[in-house]
């Protein structure tokens, strides 16, 4: 079939992306604004985020049906179809606040989070709505400052938190720059969900996208679970196409620079962190592990020693040194949530239990165990890692 002369002209080449295997066109009559937003996207959130999601149809799975499918994104859907040559045909793009994710006070997305200095108010505070971009004006000394939040309760614990996380990170580019003054603000990217969705990280890749396409430099903590979101939309960068020469301006993406604070998720050991800063080409300001999390597939070996002799004595899984940690976890929850667990005592514990003769016996090892379990079951991690 030719699509010239059945009026559609080709917009995204398939070779734009080294994952796909689809050329996308769209309707002559639609070519002129498609091309106003793949020329005009830079720095823009929203059309960033149009285009992220139009570059991912030549990857599309699916056969060649023929059929109108819809590809859903905030605040905005393509609907398309994929015709008998493979090919990716852009049929519509509705722009519509019926696509926008609910409203509520913990609506995934941008906040900003502002200090005040007012009685009975003072303290770092997450304000209610969120925002379409970042304020990368306000800076403190010589860049703006972001975090993006693993698990908290709600925003306004994590805005309230995670200030600290950024305080200590970057203590020495902000020596001599007090924090805590009237109407200073930074931007916080909080996720109530899933972690691990495409929505999540692809709304990240935009506001990333949006920085290097004004180049502005962004100081950014990424916390948590929130370090394997920060880590996907990395991934997505140095795999997607160049969409605006500013991502591939090498001095441009440097302006990007991350500090991963008691990280959690795939991809998150050291190696792979230091790694992928390098190819993606963002400057890694540190990495401050928690020893006593579990979830944290680097540091959680370091407790072999300490943890799995307890564990067998307690005698929570007969097969926790073969199956790992997770097993050990897993078996803590089960046990935990026992109704069979008889003559047992927290021991000061926190949400551990351990029989009485058992902590007698075990000493320091038990005691030790308080930041474990506080830190992988509880909510120790959400915290600075000292």
């Amino acid at each position: 079939m030719n699509h010239s002369t059945n009026r559609w002209k080709i917009l995204i080449h398939q070779y734009a992306n080294p994952n796909a295997n689809r050329d996308i066109y769209v309707h002559e009559d639609h070519y002129a604004d498609w091309e106003r937003i793949k020329n005009s996207h830079e720095g823009n959130y929203y059309l960033g985020s149009i285009m992220r999601a139009a570059y991912s149809l030549n990857a599309q799975a699916g056969g060649r049906t023929n059929k109108p499918a819809c590809l859903v994104q905030k605040g905005f859907a393509i609907h398309y179809l994929i015709d008998d040559e493979g090919n990716v045909k852009l049929l519509a793009l509705d722009i519509d606040a019926k696509y926008e994710t609910p409203s509520g006070e913990q609506t995934t997305g941008l906040y900003q989070v502002r200090y005040s200095d007012s009685p009975g108010r003072k303290g770092w505070r997450t304000q209610g709505v969120t925002e379409s971009q970042m304020n990368l004006a306000h800076r403190w000394k010589e860049a703006h400052y972001a975090a993006v939040a693993g698990k908290f309760d709600d925003k306004e614990q994590a805005g309230s938190k995670l200030a600290n996380h950024i305080r200590n990170a970057y203590e020495g580019e902000l020596r001599g720059h007090p924090m805590d003054r009237e109407g200073k603000i930074y931007s916080l990217y909080w996720i109530n969900g899933s972690h691990k969705s495409d929505g999540q990280h692809d709304q990240l890749v935009s506001l990333l996208q949006q920085a290097m396409g004004q180049k502005a430099r962004v100081h950014w903590i990424a916390q948590g679970e929130g370090a394997g979101t920060f880590v996907r939309a990395m991934q997505s960068l140095k795999n997607a196409p160049k969409l605006h020469g500013a991502e591939g301006d090498a001095k441009v993406r440097a302006r990007q620079v991350v500090y991963f604070s008691n990280p959690r998720g795939k991809g998150t050991t050291t190696t792979k962190l230091k790694a992928l800063c390098e190819q993606v080409g963002f400057e890694l300001a540190g990495i401050n592990r928690n020893p006593d999390d579990l979830w944290d597939r680097e540091s959680h070996g370091a407790h072999a020693k300490k943890v799995l002799p307890v564990v067998a004595k307690i005698g929570f899984s007969g097969a926790a040194g073969a199956f790992g940690f997770d097993t050990v976890v897993k078996s803590l929850n089960l046990f935990l949530q026992s109704a069979s667990v008889g003559s047992a005592t927290a021991a000061g514990l926190g949400c551990y239990v351990v029989g009485k003769s058992v902590y007698n016996d075990l000493s320091g090892h038990a005691r030790s165990l308080k930041g474990v379990c506080q830190n992988t079951l509880g909510k120790g991690n959400q915290n600075w890692a000292a």
